[in-house]
């Protein structure tokens, strides 16, 4: 996710620093749902490690379609995240509150009883981004997980679930500045939840939506404008 933007924004003046959360990428038991506390647990201590090597610098979080959940989810509980700003990039916020009953139905019965079966989105028609180079790069990387789980997309939406009522929660409270950037095209997270956690943040967050924007935000082929207005909002706490 962070191939493409983390080089720009280092020319830039802004350090990126990205881990494979567990169950993806290079971390141990690939294709294993952790557990939603574990993924927040795992975001603390990533925290914890980069205030230790880059003290007396900013930090902020940037979640990007799952990891969106995960830091949104963070700032709730009784040990929220604590960093300077949160960026939300097509989070993942399609909780069961916005599923139809079928949806819900269906998931809980494989969940509960081939919780092993995989399923992909193939022939669903779906395009998470214009780049086509990049997803042919992405089809043929060795650590992408083109099929997942249904005990594992299960603990996805139960984590969609999680960052909802962290959002509702926010409304009142003090978080940090959060930036909730998404595309208008995107096929993988509806529109409505999304605008309902906007709604939610209120004056808790700016957000920016890109007619243009796919699901895989950051790397669209218009990416650098998403990656130029991020930029931006760090350095001035107002989007450009």
């Amino acid at each position: 996710a962070f191939a493409m933007p983390g080089p720009w924004w280092s020319a830039h003046g802004i350090t990126t620093v990205a881990y494979d959360q567990r169950g993806f990428g290079q971390a141990p038991n690939g294709g294993l749902w952790p557990g939603d506390d574990v993924l927040r647990m795992d975001l603390r201590d990533c925290v914890d490690a980069v205030r230790a090597k880059y003290p007396g610098l900013p930090v902020y979080a940037l979640g990007d379609s799952m990891g969106g959940a995960v830091v949104l989810s963070s700032l709730g509980g009784a040990e929220p995240l604590r960093v300077d700003g949160v960026v939300l990039v097509a989070p993942a916020v399609w909780s069961r509150t916005d599923m139809p009953a079928s949806y819900r139905s269906a998931l809980w019965l494989i969940a509960h009883t081939a919780p092993w079966l995989t399923v992909s989105g193939k022939g669903l028609g779906i395009w998470p981004s214009d780049n086509i180079a990049m997803m042919r790069a992405m089809s043929r990387d060795p650590l992408m997980q083109h099929e997942t789980r249904a005990d594992a997309i299960w603990g996805l939406v139960n984590l969609m679930d999680d960052a909802r009522r962290t959002a509702a929660k926010l409304k009142g409270e003090d978080p940090p500045p959060i930036l909730v950037v998404y595309g208008a095209k995107d096929q993988i997270i509806p529109a409505k939840p999304t605008d309902a956690v906007i709604d939610a943040l209120g004056t808790n967050a700016q957000s920016r939506r890109y007619e243009y924007g796919y699901h895989l935000l950051l790397r669209d082929l218009s990416a650098e404008r998403v990656w130029r207005d991020i930029a931006g909002w760090i350095e001035t706490g107002t989007l450009p």
